[in-house]
């Protein structure tokens, strides 16, 4: 089992489980698939808000705060800390509040019981938790590394590192730094991602292990950022609207994304609120930098509630799926065409006066 191989669980023996006499509780998992994703194209999550007889053990934790602060220089970079939450162990006590069962598909036989010994991402609170341990860190070396640990406090999010510098080679000093900081508390990163030309963002060394991180920055030429599309090379964000109709199995959409010469084809003949609030609901603009397009489609959402004399507030389940008038759809066709215009649009990450 690879959890238990990697140290994230271990297996609990019947001895074990007779004399704990501290609180239990099993918590569920399945797998997540992401085939977009060249790291983790599938991974198992555990569900903590799943419930037993009316107690979540979300419902006893709080979720904690974070922060993101704003980047302000030149030089844009990126870490990202290899699996995090694995590098935080559990007490005791919470392991076995983190029980769950694995056959490894061994239908013949009643499962092993296992506890996991580092935070998970279902939890409530794992990402204050990543972020309490990262900054304590941190704080610990600070008098060794002061810079990477001013960085580490002020611009990180959870396993995102993001720092802008004045120049690459105080970005490469500092992300030297950092990863002999954060070595010391357990973490390690994956991989550094220098905004510029190809040079910036490849042929790093990790001082940690001494082997090359070669990033080939034609490999991250759309990159995510926090959720946002960022082309490291060019240093420019961009958006990528995805328009599909097709079902959904597990969160993901069988069939392709439409392309522009299918508009008229594809898109259903019966189209309803509930479809094109989900075209619209998968842009994702934390900046609002796609305000242009998404709030030409509110203006569309919100003559479809007046078309059907109610507001977004009090509509039913029936008023999302019923099939909206020809001249909506009409309205509707017209802005999916110009979503493709919205592909070329891009925005430099740093706006600065000099």
């Amino acid at each position: 089992m690879d959890m238990v191989k990697r140290g994230i669980a271990r297996k609990l023996t019947k001895e074990e489980m007779e004399i704990h006499s501290g609180p239990i509780h099993y918590i569920p998992h399945h797998e997540v698939l992401k085939p977009e994703s060249k790291s983790t194209p599938l991974r198992i999550v555990f569900n903590s808000s799943s419930s037993y007889m009316g107690h979540t053990l979300n419902d006893y934790w709080a979720k904690g705060s974070n922060v993101i602060n704003d980047l302000q220089e030149s030089i844009a970079l990126a870490g990202d800390i290899s699996k995090m939450y694995n590098a935080i162990r559990l007490s005791p006590l919470d392991q076995h509040t983190h029980r769950f069962v694995w056959r490894n598909l061994e239908t013949h036989r009643d499962p092993d019981h296992y506890a996991l010994l580092t935070v998970t991402f279902g939890d409530r609170p794992s990402g204050a938790i990543s972020t309490l341990a990262l900054h304590q860190t941190a704080q610990m070396y600070q008098h060794i590394y002061p810079d990477a640990s001013k960085m580490v406090i002020r611009n990180s999010y959870v396993d995102d590192i993001l720092q802008s510098v004045e120049s690459v080679d105080n970005a490469r000093l500092i992300t030297q730094q950092t990863e002999k900081m954060l070595a010391c508390g357990g973490f390690r990163i994956k991989h550094w991602i220098i905004s510029g030309n190809e040079k910036c963002g490849s042929n790093l060394q990790s001082p940690v292990s001494g082997e090359s991180v070669e990033v080939d920055l034609d490999e991250f030429a759309h990159e995510k950022i926090l959720g946002m599309r960022w082309d490291p090379k060019q240093d420019l964000f961009d958006f990528k609207v995805k328009i599909n109709f097709s079902p959904k199995y597990k969160n993901v959409r069988k069939g392709e994304n439409i392309t522009k010469s299918q508009i008229e084809s594809s898109v259903p003949t019966s189209l309803t609120p509930r479809m094109v609030l989900s075209q619209v609901a998968s842009v994702y603009d934390p900046l609002g930098l796609a305000t242009p397009y998404t709030l030409a489609a509110k203006v569309l959402m919100r003559k479809l509630c007046i078309e059907n004399n109610t507001n977004d507030k009090t509509l039913h389940n029936s008023r999302w799926d019923y099939a909206m008038s020809a001249e909506s759809r009409l309205e509707w066709m017209g802005f999916f065409q110009r979503a493709f215009r919205h592909r070329t649009v891009e925005i430099s990450q740093m706006f600065k006066a000099k």
